[in-house]
């Protein structure tokens, strides 16, 4: 099978890690790709290709896209993504790949395949913030295992990173955090309402804030601290999430509806997320017993280990 990644912004370089067979290209005329040719190879050590058009069922049996479809569709927000969105249709419309692979990376938990709404290709949507009280249709997957964002792809830094921060034996007894505070509401024209000062202000007495630094010096500080505080971002998982996972900083979550394909549907046992100031004491109170943090941190370390490998998440993308 011959493989084509279209990642037009570059939201999702690590897709390459799982599929490393394939073309990978991205769209160098839209002003939101975040690394050029240059900058992209000095990180990820390899090139993009940009020529779209040789994106077609003649050289490509399967098709990836990674791309943010509901801003796009309203065709009134933002040029960039007006753009992407009408060329993946396009791409998508005229062409019958044998599969298609469909990664939607957007904030909000609208179902993709209404979005798009094509029914008459072999598409399987993989929704990056998948709502459980929600109902998708059949052929719409959970896939939280990426975000968009800078320095770099989180996917890539997830699947490369499981040694790097586990030999660290000294942590700081103290919640970890760093992050932008914000409020959204109903933006974008999609309800979702989101107050990071409201929920900061009620426990800010009780995390170490260590504020703005270069991403590898922040990093190695999160890696210090024995928790770290996920708190809401404007949709599910945060970048944040992802990097507490990497660098086995135990995760205290904000309660949220986000639904992972394993298990019980969690990441974070449901035991270290709270909704209020005494839910989060709580929390810090059980924690305090080091054989209860040693076994809430070594089953967040066991999911990382297991589900966040190249294996795992090629088998699950192309098995279901």
């Amino acid at each position: 099978m011959r493989y084509c990644i279209f990642d037009p912004a570059q939201h999702g370089t690590g897709f390459c890690l799982l599929f490393p067979e394939a073309k990978y290209y991205c769209m160098t005329t839209v002003s939101c790709l975040q690394r050029n040719h240059s900058e992209f190879t000095k990180i990820y050590d390899f090139d993009f290709l940009d020529d779209i058009n040789e994106i077609n069922a003649d050289n490509y049996d399967i098709l990836i896209v990674i791309t943010s479809l509901y801003q796009g569709h309203k065709q009134n927000i933002n040029t960039n993504n007006i753009i992407i969105f009408n060329t993946v249709k396009k791409i998508i419309q005229t062409n019958s790949f044998k599969k298609i692979y469909l990664f939607d990376n957007d904030d909000f938990d609208y179902d993709p395949s209404e979005i798009l709404n094509i029914t008459d290709k072999n598409i399987i949507y993989f929704k990056r913030n998948f709502n459980s009280n929600k109902n998708y249709n059949n052929n719409v997957y959970s896939f939280p295992f990426f975000i968009f964002g800078t320095p770099f792809c989180i996917l890539w830094k997830a699947l490369i990173s499981h040694s790097t921060f586990d030999n660290i034996n000294e942590r700081k007894d103290s919640v970890f955090w760093s992050g932008t505070l914000f409020k959204h509401m109903n933006e974008c024209g999609y309800e979702v309402n989101r107050d990071r000062f409201y929920w900061y202000s009620k426990i800010s007495d009780l995390i170490t804030d260590i504020g703005y630094l270069p991403n590898d010096i922040f990093l190695e500080l999160m890696s210090m601290h024995k928790y770290g505080l996920d708190l809401y971002g404007v949709g599910d998982p945060n970048r944040r999430t992802i990097e507490l996972l990497v660098t086995r900083t135990l995760i205290i979550q904000q309660k949220t509806n986000l639904k992972w394909p394993f298990e019980d549907g969690n990441l974070v046992n449901k035991k270290l997320q709270w909704e209020t100031r005494e839910e989060f004491q709580n929390i810090l109170e059980i924690l305090k017993d080091e054989e209860t943090y040693n076994y809430y941190l070594k089953e967040q370390n066991r999911k990382y280990d297991t589900y966040f490998t190249k294996e795992w998440l090629r088998n699950y993308i192309e098995f279901l």
